[in-house]
């Protein structure tokens, strides 16, 4: 309330001295009490009705809203934000029933203009009050929820919550949705500390479908990428496998999803090869979750070798893409499917005319002391020492 007053005040100084220099002139030249008798009675009785339907209508449509779009939830943590126009409220109420109590006093002209400036001065806060309510974004409503949300569990599963109904909307704020994104990576850095709660996997999972099937728009990879490796690495410290596994389909959908709108390349190494293969064998998540994630990267492989000879993906993504699919499997443990994911590859790389990668060669000491020998050859002035000398 105070801040809305004191905005207001900061913007509007010059019409609210204005209207107390007016004030001060009509009570300097009316002064008797006869005069405000019946006026105080009626415009008393008006303002108490004119702000109680300022405040019940706006307020009513408020909460019909939020709650058909975000659901009760909302509504529940905005009570204290709701308060302020029923406290502005409560003021006219009292101010007018000690004035309208004056009207047959010798303090009749006194009160109605107290009433008269309560009344004007209170308005364009609580208009204000009212504008910001009726647009309030989703951005705001995350916000809210984790000032309020009594646990991390709480937070995360209401935010995924209202981003996915955000996104549907037709017409949405990437700069929102990003920032949703970013107050959702935060906690979801920290699932370490909660507990498992199915809420939070199944808004999740709804979101991951939302993207998949009901909407055009696709979150930022990167922010994709944090969110479903930090879930995945969660759901395996938990021994959650049989939900790991779920997601790990749930991962391979999503990324195709990225492919067909032209994300093949960073799509595969993040938002799939990364959190589920790199998770489980860095975290040694048991062979048979690590034997299923081998299974859907088959899948995978093989969906990108479909498009690729439909024309929907070229050669050079097609071969970054079994690169990256191989170097994954690198370290992998020898579990079942790991040598036909293995041969899949081989296969596609005779038929799309894939280069195999180099060989990594390691910097020893020897290599580092020829190079840096060859340099200081290179310099001028060097004469027959100039030359450079091929390396062994």
């Amino acid at each position: 309330m105070y801040r809305s007053i004191r905005r207001y005040a900061a913007r509007h100084y010059w019409f609210i001295a204005l209207l107390l220099a007016s004030l001060a002139l009509l009570l300097a030249l009316v002064r008797r009490a006869a005069a405000y008798s019946n006026p105080i009675l009626y415009f008393g009785s008006a303002v108490i009705q004119a702000y109680a339907a300022l405040v019940a209508i706006p307020f009513t449509i408020w909460v019909i809203y939020m709650e058909r779009l975000y659901g009760a939830l909302v509504v529940r943590l905005s009570l204290a934000k709701v308060s302020f126009p029923f406290l502005i409220l409560a003021v006219v109420t009292a101010v007018s029933g000690i004035t309208i109590a004056l009207s047959d006093t010798g303090y009749a002209h006194a009160a109605y203009y107290i009433e008269f400036t309560v009344a004007v001065l209170l308005l364009p806060p609580l208009f204000s009050y009212i504008v910001d309510l009726m647009t309030m974004t989703a951005r705001d409503v995350v916000e809210l929820v984790e000032k309020n949300a009594r646990s991390d569990a709480e937070f995360l599963s209401s935010a995924l919550h209202i981003l996915r109904l955000y996104m549907l909307e037709a017409h949405h704020d990437d700069e929102s949705i990003r920032a949703i994104l970013r107050r959702i990576e935060r906690r979801f850095s920290r699932m370490d500390r909660i507990e498992p709660n199915p809420e939070v996997w199944h808004r999740f999972r709804d979101l991951l479908k939302t993207i998949v099937t009901e909407t055009g728009y696709l979150p930022p990879v990167s922010s994709m990428k944090r969110i479903t490796t930090s879930f995945m690495a969660w759901l395996v410290a938990n021994k959650k496998t049989k939900v790991a596994r779920s997601f790990i389909r749930y991962y391979r959908r999503l990324t195709q999803r990225y492919v067909e709108e032209g994300h093949a390349i960073e799509a595969t190494r993040s938002l799939f090869l990364h959190p589920t293969v790199v998770v489980l064998r860095s975290m040694r998540a048991p062979a048979t979750l690590q034997s299923y994630a081998l299974e859907q990267l088959h899948l995978y492989l093989r969906r990108m070798a479909h498009l690729a000879r439909y024309g929907d993906l070229t050669k050079r993504e097609v071969c970054h893409i079994l690169d990256d699919s191989e170097d994954a499997l690198e370290r992998v443990e020898d579990v079942p499917g790991k040598q036909g994911v293995e041969e899949t590859i081989e296969r596609l790389r005779g038929e799309f005319g894939c280069p195999r990668r180099a060989a990594r060669r390691k910097k020893t000491p020897a290599r580092q002391a020829s190079r840096r020998q060859s340099r200081k050859a290179e310099k001028p002035g060097a004469g027959e020492a100039g030359r450079r000398q091929p390396e062994t």
